[in-house]
């Protein structure tokens, strides 16, 4: 009796609010477009993005004995950058020893190795192995090496604790954000192209994706930046987009499926997306409720990664799942009509009998 009541309960929910949406379908739009604008502004301007595994620490004794080192012993946990420069050329190394004497955070260079072959030298660094300010310092370094090889016609390489920070974090970030995801979304739309026949589809799937994803980012910077003043992990992101791009996908699918279905035998697209709603929406919130309660479990670690994370995903599946999909997903089915299935079309059939 208690399956039946709540299943019964979260349906009429889902079902009123998908006919609502249905009803005033631009409203909606209008209304989510706005929030979804917001939180991109806030993420532009507050995020706080950070790879140093101290910042997620909590205050225990190890963090604070790091602390007193890093203020009191500041060379302690000095960090190094090595050069390499092949062949040997004398002229080279001084070249480059001049240009990064300008370099913020850097010492003086010491010689280890000077031959025909290479000359080897190590730089220490006024950085933490931690800090991401190491980062920029790899950058700098980088591009005095780049113009020292063009004018002197050697190889210059940067190794050390700037270099292992660069490709362990930025290069990563890098590598992530302007191939893997669109990689991703690639192959999600082309999949989907082929499932559902339609090339709007897939398009407004990964659109509601990535609001899903700004509005969670957005209000784990409220809750761990503003109120807790934790920065953000830099994983952070990358772990959203991957996880809600397949979770989303995949509840999706189940909602427009079932209104494709209800398309082809005669209903109109709104009663159709209701229907689908209807018969979908209590799994779909039921599989979310799931996962979101097993990533909200990771929210009591002492560890402030796992807390972000954990908060994080379980907003982002929660609100994708029993917000997006059952309000702004009829929207935007209803906005396009006809065009949800270009540019093939769907074959209504006339001879069905509603209840």
């Amino acid at each position: 009796g208690l399956n039946a009541n709540t299943r019964e309960l979260s349906t009429k929910l889902l079902v009123r609010l998908s006919k609502k949406s249905v009803d005033r379908p631009k409203t909606v739009i209008v209304i989510f477009t706005l929030i979804t604008l917001a939180s991109l502004l806030l993420i532009a301007k507050s995020i706080n993005i950070s790879s140093n595994p101290v910042d997620m620490m909590p205050t225990s004794n190890p963090v604070i004995g790091l602390r007193l080192l890093e203020t009191r012993f500041p060379s302690y946990l000095q960090s190094t950058a090595y050069v390499l420069i092949k062949p040997g050329n004398e002229a080279a190394y001084r070249a480059f020893i001049a240009e990064i004497s300008t370099i913020k955070g850097i010492g003086n260079a010491t010689l280890l190795d000077s031959n025909s072959s290479i000359i080897l030298a190590k730089i220490p660094v006024d950085h933490s192995v931690f800090s991401d300010k190491l980062i920029g310092v790899y950058e700098e370094l980088s591009g005095v090496a780049g113009n020292v090889s063009r004018q002197y016609g050697v190889t210059v390489l940067i190794g050390g604790d700037p270099s292992y920070k660069f490709f362990s974090v930025q290069a990563f970030e890098d590598q992530f954000y302007h191939t893997i995801s669109l990689i991703v979304i690639a192959i999600v739309m082309l999949m989907l192209f082929i499932m559902l026949r339609s090339a709007l589809i897939p398009v407004r799937l990964v659109i509601t994706v990535l609001m899903s994803t700004s509005w969670s980012i957005a209000l784990t910077i409220v809750v761990f930046q503003f109120i807790l003043k934790i920065p953000t992990y830099y994983l952070l992101p990358i772990i959203l987009y991957s996880l809600l791009m397949s979770v989303g996908t995949d509840y999706d699918i189940f909602i427009v499926s079932r209104f494709r279905e209800e398309v082809m035998h005669g209903l109109s697209d709104k009663d159709a997306i209701v229907k689908a709603i209807d018969a979908t929406g209590p799994i779909v919130s039921g599989a979310a409720m799931v996962l979101a309660a097993a990533f909200a479990g990771l929210t009591v670690s002492k560890l402030f990664i796992l807390k972000e994370i954990g908060f994080a995903v379980a907003v982002a599946v929660a609100m994708d799942a029993l917000i997006l999909r059952p309000v702004l997903v009829p929207a935007i089915l209803v906005v396009l009509g006809k065009w949800n299935w270009w540019p093939l079309k769907v074959e209504r059939k006339i001879d069905r009998v509603v209840d």
